[in-house]
Parts: structure tokens; C-alpha cells; sequence
């Protein structure tokens, strides 16, 4: 694939103005039917399908600590705004998450403290029991990784369905005769 670099003589204020440098551009290309088609089977064979988590396209700025701790005044504020967000979802998604954060640098703190007494001298018997535990470690740490993201990535995903909260000040209500004037 070539790409027109004719932009790169010339000053780019923005960055959303210059075409992409790279078919790694984060906007998406359109593709022909042919590319799409070879790009499912592709990940039908590799087990890519549908059924996985994909991630969300940024990350909100959101408090799951206050969530998690406001169950009840997110709901209600959820009832009042007409929202189907599960805050206590959410909450349960955290827990999740930090749980699993939690494991994870157990793990990793595991495998620093291995390389730390691989450094000395030692036989060989217990050098190779070293480097396997090392080994388990970084496997372990893998999978430990893979399933934080994918907890992280429905955190997101549900905890972006939930709206703001409304000011205390703001009346309930739908209708025009629910209006303050002032």
C-alpha cells in the first residue's frame, strides 16, 4: 500500500487535518467486501470472533470508587434520568477488577523476589527449579493480565452507560409545569 506523504512538507496544525501516515491510523478506512470478508474469516480461524471483548474506544474519566460506594443515589439517579444503567453491576465490576489487580501484583511481586535470588551463585539443580518457578510466574502473570483487561473493558463499557448526576437542586419530573423560574 502506498500512502500520499506530500503532507509531511508542509505545516500540520492539527492532527485530525493531515491524512494518516500509516495504515496504523486510528480512524477507520473503509475496506472493499472482498478485504472484509478475508479479515472475518481470518479471525474465525484464529478464534477472534464476535463472542470476545473488544476494546472500548477510550477510557472514561468515571469514579467507580463513589459508585461503588453511592449504589442506592446512582440508581435512583439512574430512575430519575431514565436510564437502563446497572450501577450495581458496576460496583460488582470493580471489585472484580481490584481483586483482580490485587492477584496480579502478588504475582508480579512473586516473580521480582525469583529474579532477585537468581542472581546469586547456586547450583544447578536449584537454579533450574528457580527459572521454571520464573517461568510459571511470567505464564501465570499472562493470563492474570488478559483477565484484568477484559474485567477493565466491561468496567468501562458499563460504567460509561451510566449518566451524571443530577445537582440537588434540579426538580424531578418531565413535564413543563415542573420548571423553576427565577
Amino acid at each position: 500500500e502506498k500512502w500520499d506523504r506530500s503532507y509531511l512538507s508542509r505545516p500540520c496544525r492539527s492532527p485530525l487535518s493531515c491524512p494518516p501516515a500509516s495504515p496504523s491510523f486510528r480512524g477507520k478506512a473503509t475496506a472493499s467486501p472482498v478485504e472484509t470478508e478475508t479479515q472475518q474469516q481470518q479471525q474465525q480461524q484464529h478464534g477472534a470472533g464476535p463472542a470476545e471483548a473488544e476494546p472500548a474506544l477510550w477510557k472514561a474519566p468515571l469514579d467507580f470508587k463513589f459508585i461503588r460506594d453511592n449504589v442506592e443515589r446512582v440508581a435512583e439517579n439512574c430512575r430519575n434520568r431514565n436510564s437502563a444503567a446497572n450501577p450495581q453491576r458496576v460496583a460488582e465490576l470493580y471489585q472484580e477488577y481490584l481483586a483482580k489487580n490485587q492477584e496480579l501484583a502478588e504475582v508480579q511481586q512473586a516473580r521480582n523476589a525469583n529474579a532477585k535470588k537468581l542472581k546469586g551463585k547456586m547450583e544447578k539443580a536449584e537454579r533450574d527449579a528457580l527459572i521454571s518457578e520464573g517461568k510459571r510466574c511470567k505464564e501465570q502473570i499472562a493470563v492474570l493480565e488478559r483477565a484484568v483487561e477484559t474485567v477493565e473493558i466491561e468496567l468501562q463499557r458499563e460504567g460509561q452507560r451510566i449518566p451524571n448526576m443530577t445537582h440537588p437542586d434540579v426538580p424531578i419530573g418531565g413535564g413543563g409545569g415542573y420548571n423553576t423560574l427565577e
